[in-house]
């Protein structure tokens, strides 16, 4: 008990309850160190004894926890990250061991095939390529040694530039035509004016003929 050995455990009982239940426990403190006869200090060594947090004086808490205390909750939840990660790394292992099974698997299939089946295998790959190329359009042979060789889409779409080239060529030369017949009907109507009136001078015998 040290200094306070002359308060007995039921007194120290009474205090630490009186302190708890107090609305200004600091205040209390200081009451129950007056009435039993010893000092402030004294009263709050009781209650540190008695498992009080002495930070109800300033409001806080009355509850106390010990360190061992402390480390014996977190325990279980170290275990269970532990467990979890234990959990994860055999989850890995189970599907490293599934994946090697399947290679391993597939390796078999293939060292058990026969040197006939892949034959077989062999002459249906090529199958397969030949009928792919008999499915796709077949090239223009263009010209001469060096031959030029090209697809059909490549041979449409040159006729069709071409084709447009020749289009936008004969509207632009039709153009050029059109003004020229508007300029000469102009020297057309003029010199019909010109030809109407001698004509008419001639009738009149302004003109001799």
């Amino acid at each position: 008990m040290g200094k306070h050995k002359a308060i007995s455990e039921n007194e120290q009982s009474i205090i630490v309850k009186n302190i708890l239940g107090a609305k200004d426990k600091r205040k209390q403190v200081e009451i129950e160190a007056d009435l039993h006869e010893s000092s402030i200090g004294i009263i709050k060594d009781i209650l540190k004894e008695h498992g009080v947090n002495l930070r109800i004086l300033n409001g806080g808490s009355h509850k106390k926890k010990r360190l061992e205390d402390e480390l014996i909750d977190e325990a279980p939840k170290e275990q269970a990250i532990i467990n979890e990660a234990v959990e994860a790394v055999k989850d890995f292992d189970a599907a490293l061991s599934k994946g090697e099974q399947i290679e391993e698997q597939e390796h078999s299939k293939t060292a058990n095939i026969s040197q006939e089946e892949k034959q077989q295998i062999f002459e249906a790959s090529l199958a397969a390529q030949r009928e792919k190329k008999q499915n796709e359009p077949e090239p223009i042979i263009i010209g001469s040694a060096p031959k030029q060789i090209c697809s059909e889409d490549d041979v449409l779409d040159g006729i069709r530039k071409k084709v447009a080239r020749l289009i936008k060529q004969r509207r632009e030369l039709k153009a050029q035509l059109d003004a020229k017949d508007q300029e000469l009907a102009k020297y057309v109507e003029f010199f019909s004016a010109e030809m109407l009136q001698i004509d008419a001078l001639r009738k009149d015998g302004g003109i001799s003929g």
